[in-house]
């Protein structure tokens, strides 16, 4: 099992969708998307190798505590 994931960036933010509008959340958003898909806006999906494992995914997560 893989137990690094390829980060584009960690951030706190208050939620803007659904029915959590307004909360306070971390925002883990990946990178590395190989399905190209003509209708996609996410241009940072497509590139970046920054590998970063879980512990310390979480480990930074917790900073926003």
């Amino acid at each position: 099992m893989n137990t690094e994931l390829n980060i584009n960036e960690i951030f706190y933010s208050l939620q803007g969708e659904a029915r959590e509008v307004g909360l306070p959340t971390v925002f883990v958003r990946l990178t590395g998307c190989p399905l190209r898909c003509s209708y996609c806006d996410t241009e940072y999906a497509f590139k970046g190798n920054n590998l970063l494992s879980i512990d310390v995914i979480l480990t930074e997560i917790k900073k926003y505590n």
